[in-house]
């Protein structure tokens, strides 16, 4: 959690890197 609460955009970012790199992986 002390993770989280550091890097409250980390789990956003990591959304959108991950919605990119499916994007380039088709």
């Amino acid at each position: 959690e002390e993770h989280e609460k550091k890097n409250p955009d980390a789990s956003v970012n990591f959304s959108e890197f991950v919605k990119k790199c499916s994007e380039t992986w088709k």
